[in-house]
């Protein structure tokens, strides 16, 4: 059984959530009411329901806990077996993302809330940076350089910067009656699919088309492991420099008269990247993945880009003739009863999404 001691301490410990999260919100709340803003009142007053609601939430599942482990607890010193384990929960063989993205302590709106809809390039790079995009002093046209990087486009695996005009042309006929709106890609590398895309945009006359390049450019494990491509890597101090190859690229052809309202990237990782469009509602047309090649990270990626893909969009990746890509991409499409497209260019195949699961 729980001892007293023990139920002091979960008892302190719900008073302290609630504590935490009240007592520095007080001042919050009784300012807008020297100011005699009305908005402001009613925005942190709603703002301060939202962070008690939690904290209630935090507390019941504290006590749901402490019930659960009471009854464990209570099991094992009947049978002197120590802590009974369930024989009914077992992990499955092959674990899927949760849906939903949860609720997090820290959000500053109901994200769910949001609207879905393609994002304008502007509203995509506020949300990005979180200033108003200005051509002059935006994050590709100010990039410092400091690595001395010279733009080039000699990174040999990239499918797309070979073959755009290719798989633009099929894309669009794909996505029809629907229109290239927003693009997302997972993997950049040093910006040649991006930028091949962005010119093929400019050449059909979509001049401001986003295009949210996705990538941590870190690089992937086969390049760490077996120094594949090792100078396009180019680690500086432990930490690859293709970031800074792949801002000076862009930035290259944005001078030779590229669109500027095209890329913008995004310097997270692909789980972080596909939450954040759950959140903002930011729905692409295109998604291309090109960027775990490990197996189940593929699959993993595959589930959160495609709950982020609206009815008629298109889901597209590269490296098909990996064998974890395959299995993985096989695996998804078998498991969704979905139909896969190859584009018939190198390794690279498409999804469109006709309905939602």
């Amino acid at each position: 059984m729980i001892t007293n001691k023990e139920k002091i301490i979960i008892s302190l410990l719900g008073f302290l959530s609630i504590s935490l999260i009240l007592f520095p919100n007080l001042a919050k709340i009784l300012t807008p009411y020297k100011l005699h803003d009305d908005n402001a009142a009613a925005a942190l007053l709603r703002s301060t329901r939202l962070e008690l609601e939690r904290a209630y939430g935090a507390i019941k599942d504290l006590e749901e806990n402490r019930l659960h482990w009471q009854q464990l607890a209570s099991s094992s010193q009947n049978s002197g077996t120590g802590l009974p384990i369930d024989k009914d929960v077992e992990c499955p063989a092959h674990m899927e993302p949760k849906k939903e993205r949860s609720v997090l302590p820290s959000d500053i709106e109901i994200w769910n809330d949001r609207p879905h809809a393609p994002p304008t390039f502007e509203e995509l790079y506020q949300q990005v940076n979180n200033v108003e995009y200005d051509p002059a002093t935006s994050g590709i046209a100010t990039f410092d350089n400091p690595n001395g990087k010279v733009a080039h486009m000699d990174y040999p695996h990239s499918s797309v910067w070979n073959k755009g005009d290719e798989i633009m042309e099929i894309l669009e006929k794909a996505l029809a009656p629907r229109k290239f709106e927003f693009i997302v890609e997972v993997g950049s590398m040093h910006g040649g699919s991006a930028i091949r895309m962005a010119l093929e945009l400019d050449k059909r006359g979509f001049k401001d088309v986003p295009l949210l390049c996705i990538d941590p450019w870190s690089g992937d494990l086969n390049m760490w492991l077996n120094r594949v491509v090792w100078e396009h890597l180019d680690p500086r101090g432990g930490r690859a420099t293709t970031y800074d190859q792949f801002m000076v690229n862009v930035k290259s052809f944005i001078d030779n008269g590229m669109s500027d309202k095209h890329i913008v990237p995004f310097a997270v990782s692909s789980i972080i990247g596909a939450r954040w469009l759950q959140a903002t509602g930011f729905q692409p047309s295109v998604i291309y993945l090109d960027s775990a090649h490990e197996e189940d990270e593929t699959y993993m990626e595959l589930c959160l880009y495609w709950e982020v893909l609206p009815v008629g969009g298109i889901l597209m990746g590269d490296d098909y003739g990996w064998a974890a890509v395959r299995h993985d991409v096989d695996r998804f499409v078998s498991d969704r009863g979905l139909t896969l497209n190859m584009f018939n260019v190198y390794y690279n195949w498409w999804i469109k999404k006709e309905k939602y699961d």
